[in-house]
C-alpha cells in the first residue's frame, strides 16, 4: 500500500463520520397567536448532560448541526414565555421533520393591565372598592 492509498482511505473514513453527524431543526412560536419568537434559548441535553445551546433566529427558527443518533431532550425559553422542557426526542438517519415549539405567554404584569383596560375606568373602580371591603 503507497501513500496515495493511505491518504484516500483516511480521507473516505473521515468523510463517512461526518456524514453520519444528523441535525434538529425547527420553530419557535407563541402558542396564542403563532407569532415566531425571536432569540430563545435552547438548550440540548443528552443522558441528563447538556451538549449545545442555541438560539432561535430572526425567523423564530434554529437548527442544532452535528449530533449524533440518540435520544435528547430539550429546554426551550423566551422572553416573557414559560420555559417548556421536551423530552425523548429521538435523533434518527433519514428523519427530517421540522419541530414547531409553542411556548406559553407567562402570566403576571401584562395580563393585569390587560384586564384593566377591559374593565375601564368604572369597572376598575367598582373592582378596587370591592377589594377594599374585603381587606377590611
Amino acid at each position: 500500500m503507497n501513500i496515495t492509498t493511505l491518504l484516500l482511505l483516511a480521507t473516505s473514513l473521515n468523510f463517512t463520520a461526518v456524514d453520519s453527524l444528523l441535525e434538529l431543526q425547527g420553530k419557535i412560536v407563541d402558542a396564542s397567536n403563532g407569532d415566531k419568537l425571536i432569540f430563545a434559548t435552547i438548550e440540548l441535553y443528552q443522558n441528563n448532560s447538556l451538549k449545545q445551546i442555541i438560539y432561535s433566529d430572526v425567523d423564530g427558527t434554529f437548527r442544532i448541526e452535528k449530533l449524533e443518533a440518540g435520544i435528547y431532550s430539550m429546554e426551550i425559553a423566551a422572553d416573557a414565555m414559560k420555559t417548556k422542557t421536551i423530552e425523548k426526542i429521538r435523533i434518527l438517519p433519514g428523519k427530517k421533520a421540522p419541530l414547531i415549539i409553542k411556548l406559553d405567554k407567562k402570566k403576571g404584569e401584562n395580563e393585569i393591565l390587560d384586564a384593566a383596560v377591559e374593565l375601564g375606568a368604572e369597572g376598575l373602580s367598582r373592582l378596587i372598592k370591592k377589594l377594599l371591603k374585603k381587606d377590611n
